[in-house]
């Protein structure tokens, strides 16, 4: 199968971040990454996790932080790559990678190699800047004879990808040499010119370093950096290191190695993909399989996970168990799927036109041309079904699948085809043709009558059954003519474009919401100049997608337009939105049927592109003047869905009905008599087991109503429960009545008029059953006396959201606290009032959604008069001062009482300006956590370090930002979380033996043994009841128990009798005062900025 060979990159490969998710995520990562990080920080100015999760990107790109940065975060990927069963038999390094190959194949201690990381890139840094690095495309035979003693090889990377470096002037001499002779070079922003001579002054201090090191013998193969070649036996001596630093990174001949030793499988065991281009272009004529471990921007979990599911389908050794824990696991046949499809189906999607008096269309996709005798117009028609046209199935976006823009250029040509129009002057989209998973919708393609200048207008509808509406999809105008195209694409690849890596671009489209199947995978290569982007698209050869009957299939200018996606900045995309095409322009066919094009991308305006499709010899075969893209959210395609289509959602709501006036009604109980109109059967849950009563409760139900329906009488059966349905606000109680409503339901189908439900609150008298049989309802809940019976409404889902009531200034209220169902948008009736002394008003972006607003919404706050809102972020619109502290336009964050809506006004001295680079989301949900914890044990408890404090509810967002400051007060922390919260506090940096449970009162015993007995200097508490008094046995004499619960609120003088020495404080961050807040929210921003602190995870509602 095989051999599997680890590559660990070097510096350049850091991002900030790294390492996070998977440090959030697998506690093993966690353990070998704190170790490490333990380990360098011994030897580093400052804490290297805060550098490395930090905000400052230069500080971590400095050479004395990116070496010991990376070797942590690669260590700690091989532990937990390692524990999955995934073992290398080859490791290698790219520079100050190889450091990392040394110490995990056993030649360097972990303490040792942390001396050496940590001495190296500190000495590299404090070298004077200066010198250049520059990648030539060229063979290092036709590079070497151009060198001089300033300027040497760093790095043979490929068979033409090297990297020179040196002094300024001599780099760049030899670059325009290279240039000269038509090479490709680019210079690389780099501090220090690495593996050339200007690393000399630093060699003889870091050989001694390392000649102090003791060294062991490799327990894994290591190729080398410097030789290429397995490492010999003075490997990881002082005099190799010295030659590691000064010598060129042979990295293409170490690739080539371990090819030729067996290796068909290269895993980059790192934060970037970066090596992934040079180990394929080492190996050109060698089918090797390449993974990345992680790639910055990409969920960590769910890219190391691909990558190993990669390895795995190759043949390296994984333990899925521990991979995915107690995840199922699921039987699959044990062989391969052949993919062949034995359905049915018609000799193709329309019928023969020539035998309904039309003409044919000739056309893939559209059956039959009408002629319109009045107007000189023409209508062309088609059905359009995914069963057929199996490739239609393959195009969705945000989890819907929808007919391509690039379908509808196609359509146009085509009507323009029919009339002589070669231009498709114009084509905006104005809703998407969703397409159904079964059955077929008809489309049209209406071409008016020409105008005064020729130009005709179209239009593409679309229907699905007969009678229903059509829906319009795109309009625009045709025109005769053509348009020349406006680039040559017979030199190719064109000159000066850099390749982009394209092999995992789907991967990437489909974490962007890109959902395309095989036969909408075409792009195969893509390069960039510039402003230009430049793609190879072809038609996928195993998707059986045919370009018979297309002027230029779709699924071809849609492949191009992936290239367009792939190279949108991240700020033009946005986060959960897709670009999609909204208008066309200019776009004529030049030659129909291709199946293979190159393609030319080029702006022409904001979201604007042009577009040139050439054929393999550079000939033209579609040219686009601008297509106009724009970010569309999955909200908004879903409304515009729904609101293209019939469907609706319904829900389901039960109503009080009129009381009247109704005669008595003999009643008896099931079991007693038959000659009544109502015979009544109590359906009782029974005690204890819930899934013991479930079947107990239906088979008493199923057993009554067999032998109900098998009699002749005139009279209704009806079954009673209680708390088997809920009204809004109610919850069911009786779960075993819930499921005999279901096997009644489904008996009262069968049955119509033979059978009554009945859900009540209370026992019923015989008037109250003669008025629920009387009502002639099937089912029925009987409520403090009142009749409620079901009907279907539409959906609030669609027609019942909160809609602000206009485009004035409006607010989150309530009509009523005690439910969620009493939210209401209303105006802000003082949005404008004037401002009070040293007040701003601010636009609100963002709002936090605090435990307070939730205890307000039900009604359990102890103040009836609290409002909602206490804390957002936004743009301050108006001051009451000339001078204060924020001027209009001033981002900001803070406190703002009553700040649920889109306007909010505070004092200005709760607030501070947003960090740069901070989401609003962010910004809005920090103030108040980090503020309460600050204010708590800083103002309150005085923590000093050394003490010790117990952080109840520690995964919450007070307790996670009180972590955060009681470590940078330096504190010993214990935390206590649900146990299902327990791997977030694992992740937090926490082990076993400071985590308890708060759902028990365990914690009190495992803490005083923890601790010694001592107990802690302070508790934070949020807790109630008896957890309040363990709690307080575990206060150390002198220490103070800090209460920000509101439920369980104390006396202080019953405390302090019944806890001698004991120091009881009850609080509310408000209490403070503005100045106060003030200082608290100046000292948090300092902290923030030198990245002490770290925004929490937040989930936004929008």
């Amino acid at each position: 199968a095989g051999k599997t060979v680890f590559v660990f990159p070097g510096q350049g490969s850091q991002w900030l971040g790294m390492g996070m998710g998977l440090h959030a995520g697998y506690p093993v990562f966690a353990e070998a990454f704190n170790t490490v990080v333990g380990e360098l920080d011994r030897h580093l100015l400052r804490p290297l996790r805060e550098v490395m999760w930090g905000h400052d990107e230069n500080l971590l790109n400095s050479t004395e932080f990116a070496q010991p940065a990376l070797f942590a975060v690669e260590v700690a990927l091989f532990r937990l790559l390692g524990s999955w069963g995934v073992r290398p038999d080859f490791v290698m390094g790219h520079s100050i990678g190889e450091l990392s190959a040394a110490h995990v194949a056993g030649v360097l201690s972990l303490e040792n190699a942390a001396v050496l990381v940590a001495a190296r890139g500190r000495l590299m840094q404090a070298l004077p800047a200066g010198g250049a690095m520059v990648a030539v495309q060229a063979a290092e035979e036709e590079v070497r004879p151009l060198l001089s003693a300033e300027v040497d090889i760093a790095a043979v990377n490929g068979p033409a990808s090297l990297v020179i470096s040196g002094a300024q002037n001599a780099v760049a001499a030899v670059a325009d040499q290279l240039r000269a002779d038509g090479r490709r070079v680019h210079q690389l922003a780099v501090s220090h010119a690495f593996h050339s001579p200007l690393m000399d002054p630093m060699i003889d201090e870091f050989a001694a370093v390392a000649a102090g090191i003791a060294i062991g013998r490799p327990t894994i193969g290591v190729i080398s950096n410097v030789t290429g070649q397995l490492a010999g036996d003075d490997f990881g001596s002082a005099a190799y290191w010295r030659r590691h630093i000064r010598q060129a990174v042979r990295f293409a001949d170490s690739v080539r190695f371990a090819q030729a030793a067996g290796g068909s499988r290269f895993l980059e065991v790192g934060p970037s993909g970066g090596l992934v281009a040079s180990i394929e272009e080492s190996l050109p004529d060698v089918a090797v399989t390449t993974m990345s471990a992680l790639r910055k921007d990409r969920p960590e979990p769910a890219t190391l996970t691909n990558a190993v599911a990669q390895g795995f389908v190759t043949g390296m050794d994984l333990d899925w168990r521990a991979v995915v824990g107690e995840a199922q696991f699921v039987e699959l046949p044990t062989y391969a799927f052949q993919r062949r499809r034995f359905w049915l189906s018609g000799d193709g999607v329309a019928a023969d036109a020539a035998g309904l008096g039309l003409a044919a269309s000739e056309h893939a996709l559209l059956g039959a041309v009408i002629d319109l005798p009045a107007s000189g117009g023409v209508v062309l028609t088609g059905r359009l079904s995914p069963s057929v046209q199996g490739w239609l199935a393959d195009h969705s976006v945000a989890g819907v699948t929808i007919f391509p823009g690039a379908g509808f250029v196609e359509l146009a040509i085509r009507a323009g085809d029919e009339v002589g129009c070669g231009v498709v002057d114009e084509l905006t989209l104005a809703a998407p043709l969703v397409l159904p998973a079964s059955g077929s919708v008809a489309v049209q393609v209406v071409v008016n009558g020409p105008d005064e200048s020729g130009v005709r207008g179209v239009s593409v509808y679309s229907r699905g059954d007969v009678g229903t509406g059509w829906v319009l999809h795109a309009e625009g105008a045709l025109r005769a003519g053509s348009a020349e195209p406006t680039a040559d694409l017979a030199m190719w690849p064109p000159a000066g474009a850099v390749p982009v890596e394209v092999a995992d671009g789907y991967q990437q489209l489909a974490e962007r919401g890109y959902g395309y199947g095989p036969a909408f995978r075409g792009l195969t290569a893509m390069w960039r100049r510039g402003d230009e982007v430049f793609a190879e698209v072809a038609l996928p050869a195993d998707a059986g997608v045919s370009v018979t009957g297309f002027g230029v299939h779709p699924v071809l200018l849609d492949a191009a337009l992936h290239a367009v996606v792939l190279s949108a900045e991240s700020a033009e995309r946005g986060q959960g939105s897709v670009l999609v095409p909204f208008s066309w322009q200019g776009v004529s066919l030049h030659a129909a049927g291709a199946s293979a094009v190159r393609a030319r991308i080029a702006p022409v305006g904001p979201s604007a592109v042009s577009i040139e499709l050439a054929d393999g010899l550079g000939l033209p075969v579609l040219s686009v003047a601008s297509m106009l893209a724009r970010p569309v959210t999955d909200q908004q395609l879903r409304a515009a869905v729904s609101s293209s289509g019939p469907d609706r959602l319904f829900e389901v709501t039960w109503s009080p009905q009129p009381s009247a006036a109704v005669e008595p009604l003999p009643v008896c109980a099931w079991g007693t008599t038959e000659d009544s109109a109502a015979v009544v059967f109590e359906s009782v849950p029974l005690a204890g087991d819930v899934v013991a009563g479930v079947y107990a409760a239906t088979s008493s139900v199923l057993d009554v109503l067999q032998s109900w329906l098998t009699r002749d009488g005139a009279g209704a059966l009806v079954v009673m429960t209680r708390g088997a349905v809920a009204l809004p606000g109610e919850d069911v109680t009786d779960l075993a009545g819930a499921a005999v409503w279901g096997l009644v339901r489904s008996a009262q189908t069968e049955h119509p008029g033979r059978i009554v439900l009945v859900d009540s609150d209370a026992p019923l008298d015989d008037s109250a059953l003669a008025a629920v049989v009387t009502t002639g309802e099937p089912q029925v809940l009987w409520r403090r006396g009142e009749v409620y019976t079901a009907r279907v409404h539409g959906s609030r889902a669609v027609g019942g959201l909160l809609v602000p009531p206009s485009d004035r200034p409006w607010r989150l209220a309530m009509s009523t606290a005690g439910t969620f169902e009493n939210l209401r948008l209303e105006l802000i009736p003082d949005a404008d009032a004037p401002l009070g002394p040293g007040q701003v008003r601010v636009a609100v972006s963002a709002i936090a959604a605090n435990f307070r607003d939730v205890m307000i919404a039900l009604g359990l706050y102890p103040d009836p008069d609290a409002v909602m809102g206490v804390e957002a972020c936004g743009v301050v619109i108006e001051t009451s001062l000339n001078k204060g502290s924020f001027a209009v336009g001033d981002r900001v964050m803070g406190l703002f009482p009553e700040g649920t809506g889109t306007v909010a006004s505070t004092d200005q001295r709760l607030l501070v300006k947003v960090p740069a680079g901070w989401s609003h989301t962010a910004a809005a949900t920090t103030s108040v956590v980090f503020a309460t914890a600050h204010y708590a044990l800083v103002d309150l408890a005085a923590a000093r370090s050394g003490q010790r404090v117990l952080i109840h509810a520690g995964t919450g967002g007070v307790g996670m930002a009180a972590v955060q400051l009681a470590r940078h007060l330096g504190l010993e922390v214990f935390a206590t979380a649900s146990k299902g919260k327990w791997d977030t506090l694992r992740a937090m940096g926490f082990d076993d033996d400071h985590i308890s449970d708060s759902r028990s009162l365990e914690f009190e015993d495992k803490f005083r043994v923890a601790t010694g007995g001592r107990g802690f200097d302070v508790v934070l508490d949020s807790l109630a009841g008896e957890f309040v008094d363990a709690s307080l046995r575990l206060v150390a004499p002198g220490g103070v128990f800090l209460e920000m619960g509101k439920t369980d609120i104390r006396d202080p003088g019953v405390i302090a009798q019944q806890y001698p020495g004991v120091r009881y404080r009850a609080f509310d961050l408000f209490e403070a005062g503005p100045d106060r807040i003030a200082q608290i929210l100046a000292e948090l921003a300092t902290l923030f900025g030198d990245g002490v602190l770290r925004p929490l995870p937040v989930t936004t509602f929008d």
